[in-house]
Order: structure tokens, then sequence, then C-alpha cells
């Protein structure tokens, strides 16, 4: 956010939130600059550049709060955030612990008013705070005939760069050791295969996407025949085809299909780590989503890595260049 949204002198003001239940979840989408970031720099949020970001606590339970302007909310007013509750999200296995924030201000950017919703769509809850200081806001959060204390102070973004205590995963089910930070989430998926996600707990990057490494554990290949008559074996967008080699795409029929190979269809680095071979190709660009849901467009590339462990395989999804993807790859292990 250029405008209004910037840190330094505020007046005293009044800030309603209105919140549904509380649900959650790199690069950030190209964004689009809402008409009240061309406003002249006044009245309460006159100096917080990019987005505004607090914490504190409700009734008790911690809280994280960004909010900011430009795409998807464009209309002039219009905000948009996140409410991460991060006690209760760290614990969470099925990626609750977060919503979605939409709203506007006033004229004056004294008074905000937002909508909380997660993936249930349901509003439970209203919030009014009132800045008592430059920097500190308290008031109230309603939900039905039930009223909570609210305290939150303007505070840095939680950084995602890794810095910090490390810890190692170790799953008897998986055939790999790695490091991540010990201050992100780790959860466990289970389907046909079974992921692992690592999330960065910070409101600021889960307003424009999230930060998050992906690892899927499979096992098994899809023979497959390329426009040519090729035959080779798939593995998620990775196809072997024998003595003419692996090759990936940012799709899985990328190098199948003649409309799409020619330009969408490339050789993978290889190297062997460990004694595991790795494979690794930048294939297309993140989609970004909101955390209780909502697309948000296109971020940055995607670096995928397949190893090959026996008769076993794990993909491993990042953000190009992001330096926790780097350092976790640097440090996976065969068990």
């Amino acid at each position: 956010m250029t405008g209004p949204l910037g840190r330094g002198a505020l007046i005293a003001c009044v800030v309603s939130v209105a919140a549904i239940s509380v649900v959650a979840s790199g690069a950030r989408p190209q964004r689009q600059t809402s008409a009240r970031s061309a406003a002249p720099s006044q009245g309460c949020f006159a100096h917080y550049a990019d987005s505004l970001n607090l914490q504190g606590r409700v009734d008790g339970r911690a809280v994280h709060v960004n909010v900011a302007d430009g795409h998807p909310a464009v209309a002039p007013n219009n905000v948009f955030g996140v409410a991460l509750y991060p006690e209760e999200w760290m614990r969470a296995t099925d990626g609750t612990g977060a919503t979605n924030l939409d709203g506007r201000t006033s004229d004056d950017y004294c008074t905000l008013t937002l909508e909380e919703s997660g993936p249930d769509g349901d509003r439970s809850a209203v919030w009014h705070l009132r800045f008592t200081s430059e920097s500190s806001l308290e008031g109230t959060r309603t939900a039905g005939d039930q009223s909570a204390a609210v305290v939150l102070n303007v505070a840095p973004p939680t950084a995602c760069d890794g810095r910090g205590t490390w810890r190692t995963f170790r799953d008897p089910g998986w055939p790999i050791t790695f490091d991540y930070p010990a201050s992100w989430r780790l959860r466990t998926i289970v389907s046909d295969e079974t992921s692992v996600v690592l999330e960065c707990p910070s409101a600021a990057t889960m307003t424009f996407g999230g930060a998050a490494v992906t690892l899927e554990l499979g096992s098994g290949r899809e023979e497959v025949e390329a426009w040519d008559g090729r035959r080779g074996t798939r593995i998620d967008r990775f196809v072997d085809f024998g003595k003419d080699g692996w090759r990936v795409g940012p799709f899985e029929h990328s190098c199948l299909d003649e409309e799409v190979v020619a330009f969408s269809c490339e050789v993978p680095r290889k190297s062997v780590r460990r004694g595991v071979t790795m494979l690794q190709a930048s294939v297309g660009e993140h989609r970004l989503y909101r955390p209780a849901g909502g697309y948000l467009g296109q971020g940055g590339g995607i670096d995928q890595y397949l190893l090959l462990i026996g008769d076993l395989w794990v993909t491993i999804d990042s953000a190009n260049g992001d330096s926790v993807s780097d350092r976790l790859i640097r440090s996976i292990t065969p068990r």
C-alpha cells in the first residue's frame, strides 16, 4: 500500500471490525492500487506504508492482524487482509486458525469496518477498536451477546526468512529427514499420497497468498505415451523417456502434447545428494489464494524437485529463490 496506510503520527480513531468464525491457511501477486492509495497522505493511517500490521490479544487469545489495500480491494476506500490466531493456527491440522478480512475505511481513514470470513461464510462477531496512542488500539469484540476485550499494538510483520531455531522432521513412514524452521507450522495431509505442508505464521504474508513449502510422498509411476509415439513413465510433472532421459513442464501433459511441448517441456537439472537422485526445474507460477479461500492471482515461479529413493519418490514445491526451501533441500538425508 503506498499512500494513506503509512507509519507516523496518528490521531485518535475508531476501528470497527465485523468478524466471522476463525479459519486459516511467497510471492505476492501483482497489485492493483486502489483509488484511496492516490489520495493525499492524511488522517489516522497517514504514515502507514504498504500495510497496517497489528499484534495483540482478544479476550486473552493472541491475534495478529494485517490490513492492506490494492487488489482484490480495488474500489475507493476498500481494504482486505487477514486475522491470524497463532496459538490455534499452530495446533491445527486442517488449515484452520486464520480468516479473511474485507471492508472499507471512512474518507478520513479513521474508521475501519471489516468482515472476517472463513470457508463457511458465516459472520458472527463485530470488533470496535480505538487508537489510544500512535501505536495502540483497544476495544471490544462482540459475538452474539458476548463481548471480549481487545488490545492491539502496531508491530513489525513476522519474518518468513527462516532465521532462528530449526528442527528436524523424522517420521517412520518417510524415507528422508529434513530440517525446517521451528516457528513454522508443519501439518500432514493423508490422501492417495501423504503430504507435509510447511507454512510461515505471518499475517502480512498470508494477506498476499502465504509462504508455503509442500512435500508429497508417493510410490509407483504412471505409464504414458507422447504425441510422437515415445513411451515413458510419469511422476507428477516429470516424465522419464528412458534412453531419452527425463523431461518436465508446468502441467502433467506438457511433455506429451505436441501443441504445448515446444514451449513448456524442458530437461530438468539432475544431481545426486547423499545417495538420493534429485531432479529440479522451474515449472510455472504459483497460484495464490487467501487463507480462508479466494483467488488472489499469479505469484512468482515454482521450483519443483523430484527425489527418487528406491521405489518411493518425494516431490517438493516451493517459491523460486526461497532461502528456507534452499536450506531445507540441502538438509535432506535418506533414512
